[in-house]
């Protein structure tokens, strides 16, 4: 959110300065929906964790053929935010639910369809805690929590089960309280005399272990970073935002939600030279009357 708001503002300066915009407070170098605080969201927040709450054990890893060294796929999907919310009052489920069930039903159906899977299938999904506990923090202030299915029989799981299991396992963890406790479980261990005691290479050697072990115990991840603004004056400059996620570790194929007005851009990005995941997802809301515009940055042409 703090990077985010750093490269509206950038780029709210850089049109001034080309377009010659004349400022007439000039005090008010910053675009009104700038904050400044720096306050920790965590510490301010932090309760006593009650228990550990990130998901156990290793998921479902999606393998394929890698692309080139250096080689990254880049998928967008633009659509309309109008007509995905009439489907999303169809099913009875959010728009963030919508589009992570897609994800997973695509996942599910082009890698697991007609199989039995020991490994879940979970989907990572960022939580802004901001809204939540009122803070306007530009430090990071988020949470993890993870949409989960197993494929425990051989008949085939509809969309609509998929979407019904994707609702329950997002709105259970969704919650304040366990919202509180996820974070609340990273602050008791960095505020744990020993953790402090421990030299910065150790620490860091750790940290690197436990974020791999994390990622490992998901499939994938899908962030949306919701609706995005700037002053009416700039956005004429403007045609959309996108955002991209890098890979991490067992995780070669993820997505970023993101809209300005009535466009809803859903980006892939990937290393993996199959987009069948891919092309399953955005087939999947198109069957649901959905009018989708895609493009790519060339290194998955057939696509087009």
């Amino acid at each position: 959110m703090g990077a985010l708001t750093f490269l509206k503002e950038l780029v709210c300066q850089y049109i001034a300065i080309r377009y010659q915009f004349v400022i007439e407070d000039e005090q008010a170098y910053l675009s009104k929906d700038v904050s400044l605080s720096n306050e920790d969201g965590f510490l301010k927040n932090y309760r006593e964790a009650k228990k550990k709450s990130y998901k156990k054990g290793r998921a479902y890893t999606i393998k394929g053929e890698k692309l080139l060294p250096g080689e990254f796929g880049v998928v967008h999907g633009h659509m309309s935010v109008a007509e995905l919310k009439k489907v999303a009052e169809k099913y009875g489920v959010t728009l963030n639910e919508l589009l992570v069930a897609t994800f997973m039903y695509a996942i599910y159906r082009e890698r697991l369809n007609g199989k039995i899977e020991s490994r879940p299938l979970r989907v990572a999904v960022p939580v802004n805690l901001r809204g939540i506990f009122q803070s306007l923090t530009m430090k990071n202030f988020f949470a993890v929590i993870s949409a989960e299915m197993y494929a425990d029989r051989r008949e085939e799981y509809t969309f609509a089960e998929v979407l019904e299991k994707t609702k329950c396992s997002l709105r259970e963890q969704i919650t304040k309280e366990n919202l509180e406790n996820i974070f609340s479980y990273n602050v008791s261990n960095e505020k744990a005399w020993i953790a402090r005691t421990v030299p910065l290479p150790i620490k860091n050697l750790c940290i690197k272990l436990v974020y791999n072990n994390t990622a490992l115990a998901n499939t994938t991840t899908m962030t949306n970073i919701g609706n995005q603004k700037m002053p009416a004056e700039y956005m004429q400059y403007v045609d959309y935002f996108y955002g991209l996620l890098a890979m991490s570790k067992g995780q070669f194929l993820k997505g970023t939600v993101c809209s300005t007005g009535d466009d809803m851009v859903v980006s892939f990005s990937s290393i993996l030279i199959d987009t069948s995941i891919q092309r399953c997802f955005f087939a999947t809301l198109a069957a649901e009357g959905l009018a989708i515009t895609i493009e790519t940055n060339g290194v998955y042409n057939e696509l087009l």
